[in-house]
């Protein structure tokens, strides 16, 4: 089951407490730049951010204080989870034409997790937050947007628990076989 939250501090309410966070603001982009994507990576997490029809735009200390943005207009951002176990994820989502600050439309957007529509977007307020806590894990989140302006993420906060190494196996499969041993022993 996947819920949706339209402020910060309800979705942060129902986020786990052993859930690992990973946020993302863009203020340490250090310049323009056109990018095929945009990758966030932590210690046991890597999600890639990529546009529906072409690369992603970065925008270093503007009036959005960083942000990410779809290169093309009318365009769709893909967020895909190719590394930890993504429960929830948050993030503010507007609207620019990249000369001021965000903008407002009657055009709306559609949020898709999984496949699976979980939310619409109306930009009708230049500040929208958005984001969702699932019960399994998700591999892709998909913003739809088909409107003339670029749609813009901002502030970006991915909850999720950690994929065990291989070593972490063998480790727990060392300590059964011992545990295993140990108690033949002393039927023996």
């Amino acid at each position: 089951m996947i819920t949706a939250y339209d402020t910060p501090a309800s979705y942060q309410a129902a986020l786990d407490p052993m859930y690992w966070q990973h946020s993302e603001d863009f203020t340490s982009v250090a310049s323009y730049a056109q990018l095929p994507s945009f990758e966030l990576v932590d210690v046991a997490l890597d999600v890639s951010i990529t546009g529906e029809n072409g690369s992603v735009f970065t925008l270093p200390n503007n009036v959005y204080d960083g942000a990410l943005a779809s290169y093309q207009s009318d365009s769709g951002l893909y967020l895909t989870v190719d590394d930890g176990l993504v429960y929830g994820m948050g993030f503010d989502v507007f609207l620019t034409d990249f000369t001021s600050a965000p903008i407002t439309s009657l055009s709306p957007g559609v949020v898709y997790v999984d496949g699976m529509q979980v939310g619409v977007l109306n930009f009708n307020d230049p500040d929208t937050f958005f984001g969702f806590v699932s019960d399994t894990p998700v591999n892709s989140v998909f913003i739809d947007y088909n409107g003339v302006n670029f749609l813009t993420l901002d502030n970006i906060n991915i909850a999720y628990t950690p994929v065990p190494e291989a070593s972490t196996y063998a480790a727990l499969a060392g300590l059964a076989a011992l545990g295993l041993l140990g108690m033949r022993r002393r039927h023996a």
